[in-house]
């Protein structure tokens, strides 16, 4: 079995290499997909990288990844590098032991009069580090989660493999900016990290960070401070690294899911983080090509039919992971990170 080390895994995104970025939402309205039809038959390669996008998240267009991935392909044909990625991430998703037998739930209408906003991703998977042992699953993990929260709950998703400290600190600066109060934040982390048991501090390590030079990690008290001074509504951490349990200030309590709990979760801020164990290794691999946590996290999501919270899909995966790994997840807020009792809704679009 390969541990995920002594380490902490968070968030991120970067303007580094393998970054699949969507096109922006105002110009994707369902009235205009023969507009970006009738551009992309003439070959416009961003208007074919638009309709791939459509077709993947049923905005507007008939969701369908075999339909994407042919928009997809003759864009990246045409060298369109958006497209190219686009095409990593959906064969992760094809590819996928967990997702590939799913035929997902059609998906129950959302309550109405609830202003969910709008969705981001940053999805970061490090594999190859520089001076740590290389991890094997982090990358697809990555890929096949992006493509999930894109078609089936509609996230405008963003994908980073193996990236530095510094990238991480100035894509922190980035998302700061981006984000507007009524925006929805998921960050996923696979990766490699280390816990300091004096100072029970965890830190994130990019792929340049060393055991041996503190100066090389990022502590989680810079996430918490970062998450508090960002505009945005509801911010959740997925961390799937070793002793990522240091993240989290206790489980939270049940929800209900009806509708006016759905409404109130809806308007209160929250700052929450998921973590792939407590204080302890996890394991890389183990999950049928992903690692144990992944692979529950994902087909949680999958099977989903309705509103989620994140203290349900904490439950819905559970225990999986407890049955299949010696490790256990956790669930709660981030201290000092201007948490409000709202929770993370996950909203499956409308089939």
């Amino acid at each position: 079995m390969k541990n995920r080390s002594r380490l902490i895994g968070i968030l991120i995104a970067s303007q580094a290499a393998a970054c699949v970025a969507t096109p922006p939402t105002s110009h994707l309205r369902e009235d205009t997909y023969l507009h970006w039809r009738e551009r992309a038959e003439r070959g416009e390669t961003q208007a074919q990288f638009n309709l791939g996008y459509l077709h993947m998240t049923g905005r507007g267009a008939e969701r369908s990844t075999e339909k994407a991935i042919y928009w997809y392909r003759r864009s990246a044909a045409q060298g369109h590098r958006a497209s190219r990625e686009a095409l990593v991430v959906l064969d992760a998703t094809v590819s996928s032991p967990i997702l590939a037998p799913v035929a997902m739930p059609k998906a129950t209408k959302a309550p109405t009069g609830v202003d969910f906003g709008d969705y981001y991703a940053l999805i970061i998977g490090n594999n190859g580090y520089a001076s740590l042992p290389p991890l094997s699953t982090a990358v697809h993990d990555a890929n096949a989660l992006a493509g999930l929260l894109s078609s089936r709950y509609g996230f405008n998703t963003e994908v980073l493999v193996n990236v530095t400290r510094s990238e991480i600190m100035r894509a922190f600066a980035r998302y700061r900016r981006l984000l507007g109060k009524n925006d929805n934040l998921l960050v996923f982390y696979a990766g490699h990290g280390i816990v300091d048991d004096e100072a029970e501090e965890g830190y994130w390590l990019g792929v340049d960070g060393t055991l041996d030079d503190p100066a090389s990690w990022i502590p989680n008290t810079t996430l918490a401070s970062t998450l508090r001074a960002m505009k945005a509504k509801h911010v959740l951490v997925v961390s799937d690294s070793c002793y990522s349990g240091t993240l989290t200030r206790g489980i939270s309590a049940a929800k209900s899911s009806d509708a006016k709990a759905v409404a109130r979760l809806a308007r209160r801020r929250a700052r929450t983080a998921l973590t792939s164990g407590a204080n302890e290794p996890v394991r890389d691999g183990g999950g049928s090509g992903h690692s144990v946590f992944a692979r529950f996290l994902i087909g949680a999501l999958a099977n989903n039919d309705e509103v989620l919270d994140g203290v349900q899909l904490y439950a819905k995966l559970r225990k999986g992971v407890l049955v299949n790994s010696r490790q256990s997840p956790q669930y709660g807020d981030i201290s000092n990170a201007g948490h409000e009792e709202g929770d993370f809704l996950f909203v499956p679009v409308a089939q």
